[in-house]
Formats: structure tokens, sequence, C-alpha cells
């Protein structure tokens, strides 16, 4: 600081009074006591002064090439920090700094939902358009299914164009090769080649359920969907039930109809008559496809439960008032109503209040003990609890306090004293 001419000060001057601090901190603190009521430009402009002198000190100045240096331990101490952001420069996170109580700066980022979307899209429609397929076809394989064996396996091929047996070495699914014991066979939906224990037999009951129109409703029934090529036995089996009956569909190969093996073959289709043979993928594409329509047609089991629960409230409902005018009947001593009639609404009261009881435990329990099912979530529980709590309520208001009936005897002990009366 120059005084006079060719007089130089140096130190931590006050730009005032010329006082020497000797340090930073010591020089804000007496300018903020001795000078606090000068004009409020002096001491923005004095406060600027001092942060500058500061990161001089420190050395915390930007470079020319604008990259950041990391703020020292003093400067994350510092008391006066507030002071130091004046959006000249920014500071740059320290990760393993142990004094920075900062949260990082949110990195780069991108976008993917765009992306997300166009490839989900793509998967449903390939999926939507394969299952499709599949089910037109079935639905072909259906119409004017032959019974003799021999026109339905020609009638099979005209729909779908089988794989060339000297195409496909290995069992696509299994790896193995075929052999004498281990013959070709063909899926009915996408004419592969798999072998008998890779295969699945999909079920004429069934598959009559997948070309029905949803809006006609399919089959209440839970049939048998899935029957596997290697584990199937008796009727429905598909040539691999035990015993002798193993080792003759190992023996069978497709060749001509002349020779034993065609016979065996063709004794082996009318077992086998109430099935569609499948691959493994077909029949997973046909299984999520009959799941999804079975979600969006039926109802869940908790909406069944809770309707039956209804079911026994309102009859309860509508039995109490007529329990309740023959009780009060009887007890004044009145003919109107019998005591038997009483009894037996009483006897419906209770077993209704039971089956209400124990339906309300079915829901407060469903999914608890249930194996392959996904526990309730915490909304689901807390929705079961209150049905519980409020089917108990009702039991206890209605059923527990009902009035009791006279006996026989207390009946025309009461009827007498309402003729003297």
């Amino acid at each position: 600081m120059e005084v006079g001419e060719g007089e130089v000060l140096e130190g931590f001057l006050c730009p005032v009074c010329r006082q020497d601090c000797s340090s930073v901190t010591r020089l804000q603190a007496h300018f903020e006591e001795r000078h606090s009521a000068e004009d409020h430009v002096v001491l923005q402009s004095f406060k600027g002064f001092l942060n500058k002198a500061k990161k001089k000190f420190l050395n915390e100045d930007e470079p020319d090439g604008g990259s950041l240096r990391p703020r020292s331990l003093l400067t994350s101490l510092s008391p006066s920090r507030g002071l130091e952001d004046d959006g000249d420069a920014l500071q740059e996170y320290q990760p393993n700094n142990p004094w920075n109580w900062d949260p990082p700066p949110p990195g780069p980022w991108r976008n993917h939902t765009s992306h997300f979307k166009r490839v989900r899209s793509a998967r449903i429609d390939s999926f939507v358009a394969e299952t499709n397929k599949l089910l037109i076809r079935l639905d072909k394989l259906l119409t004017d299914l032959p019974t003799d064996p021999v026109k339905r396996k020609a009638h099979e091929r005209s729909i779908v164009n089988w794989a060339e047996d000297q195409d496909v070495p290995l069992c696509p699914f299994c790896a193995r090769s075929f052999s004498l014991a281990r013959r070709r066979h063909h899926c009915r939906l996408c004419g592969g080649i798999m072998c008998q224990e890779c295969s699945l037999m999909l079920t004429l009951q069934y598959a009559k359920k997948l070309v029905t129109p949803i809006h006609q409703g399919g089959g209440t029934e839970e049939p048998s969907t899935v029957v596997g090529g290697s584990s199937s036995s008796g009727g429905g089996g598909g040539g691999g039930g035990g015993g002798m009956g193993s080792l003759l569909a190992g023996l069978k190969r497709s060749g001509s109809q002349g020779s034993l093996n065609s016979i065996l073959s063709v004794v082996d289709s009318m077992k086998t008559e109430q099935h569609f043979r499948a691959c493994a993928h077909c029949m997973g594409r046909l299984n999520a496809r009959d799941n999804q329509v079975e979600q969006r047609t039926s109802r869940p089991i908790l909406t069944m439960y809770y309707d039956k629960l209804m079911e026994y409230r309102h009859q309860m409902e509508d039995l109490l008032p007529q329990y309740m005018r023959m009780a009060e009947s009887l007890r004044s001593g009145e003919s109107t109503y019998s005591l038997r009639d009483a009894e037996e609404v009483r006897v419906k009261l209770l077993k209704k209040g039971d089956s209400l009881n124990s339906m309300a435990s079915r829901i407060k329990n469903l999914g608890a003990n249930e194996d392959g099912r996904e526990p309730p979530g915490p909304r689901q529980e807390l929705l079961l609890r209150r049905i519980q709590s409020t089917t108990s309520s009702f039991l206890k208001e209605n059923v527990l306090s009902l009035p009791k009936l006279p006996t026989q005897q207390e009946l025309k002990e009461l009827q007498e004293r309402r003729r003297v009366v």
C-alpha cells in the first residue's frame, strides 16, 4: 500500500485506518468491529478483496488452463467458507476427503426410456405374431381332424411343413444323437424335430380351449395340458408307457407302411389320438398366452372368498330380524310362533356364523401356507386383517349376543301367565 511519495507499507493493513493486523482473520475481525458503520459498498468491496487475497495465499487461484485444483484442508475447515463462493470459480468434489460432508455432484446420465420402449415393443410384436401363428395352425389342425391315424398324419403335414430328418442329426433340446432307440419326432405346430423325452403332448381339450374366442369363454376345467413324452403312462401317453410299451416305443421308426415299425407307429397313434405332439418352445408360448388370458378374465381368489363371506353375512342379516321377532314373541308368552321354528332359525344363524368365521380365517391366512403363491404385500396384509377384525366385530355384536329361547316348560308357564293377565 502506497502511503506517501515512494513509501510502501506491507502486511495485513486495514484500508481505512491502515492498522497492521498480522493475519487475514484478525484483519477481517478488525474491519467488522471498527468499521461496520461505514458505507455498505465499501464493506462489500473489502470482503471481495479479502476473498481474493485468501485464495491467493492458499494457492487456490484458477489456472489459465481452466482446470480446478482441489480444496485444501484449511479451506474445508475455514469458518468463513460461505464467503468463498463468489460464483467465479467452481470447487472440485474430493471423494477421499474425510472432512467433505457435501453429497457428490451428479455424474453424466442418459435417458434410456425411448430405447427400452423400442426394444420392448419389438419383442412384444414378435411374441404376439409368433403366438398368433401357432393359434392359427392349431385351429387348422382341429378343423376336420381325421380319426384315422394315417390320414391324421397326412392332415398334420399338410398344415405345417416338417423339417427333414437328415437336416437334424441331434436333438436341439438335449443335444443327443438320434438312433434306433431314440427316434425323431416332429412338432405339430412348428415342424421342428426333437426326441421322445424332449417332446410334450398337448391335449385335445386344452387345444380347443386355446382356440376358443375369449368373449365366448374357455373351458372352466383345468385339464392336463402337458404330458411329458418320457414320463406319461397309460392311455394318453404318447408311446412312453412302462414295460413292453417303452420297448416298443424305442424300436419303432418312421418308415414304410409295410414294416413292423410302421404298424407300431399306427398302434401308438391310436393310443395318443387325443394329443398333439409339440416342442417346449411352442408349448411355452401357448401357456404364456393362456396365463395372460386367465389373468384378464378370471377373478382373484381373494375376491371369490370375499364374495362368499359377504353372502354368508347377508344371509345372517336376513335371518337376524326374523329370529329377534320370534324370540321376543316367545318370551312374551305369545303363540304366534312355535318354539321349534325359532330353534331352527337359531341353528341356521349359528351355522352361518360358523361359516362366516371360517371364511374370514381363510382370508386372513390367504397366501401364508400356500406353496407356489407369492406372499401378500403390506397393503394386502392390512386389508386381510381389517376383513378379519370387521367379521369378528359383526359376530360379537349379532351372534354372541343372541337372546336365548325359553324351554318348553318355560314357554308353557309364560303362556299360562299371559292368559291369567
